[in-house]
């Protein structure tokens, strides 16, 4: 547990959780809905990433946690959101390739 300790000050990282999100539940939210894995780890990594900072922008960071800036829903909010956005954009990628 000790050795976890040190990468805990990154994980409260939004754009990390949004990241890790995206590149792990990304691929299999793509797969679930399409049956295909999408874009894999990379995509889902960058689209993970989008989604955080296209939610943040949108102003909607606080949307499943309330006015709570701390807190595990804040964290769960943030892998949701990276795994909408990889799933999202393997779905759409997915598309684009399997037409061509």
């Amino acid at each position: 547990m000790e050795m976890l300790e040190q990468y805990l000050p990154y994980l409260q990282n939004p754009m990390v959780l949004n990241g890790l999100g995206g590149a792990v539940l990304g691929p299999i939210l793509a797969k679930v809905l399409r049956g295909s894995g999408g874009t894999g780890f990379l995509g889902g990594l960058v689209g993970g990433v989008a989604a955080g900072f296209g939610a943040d922008a949108a102003d909607l960071s606080t949307f499943v946690s309330g006015e709570s800036t701390e807190g595990m829903m804040v964290y769960l909010q943030d892998l949701a959101e990276g795994a909408v956005g990889g799933g999202g954009l393997g779905l759409i990628l997915g598309g684009i390739i399997k037409r061509h």
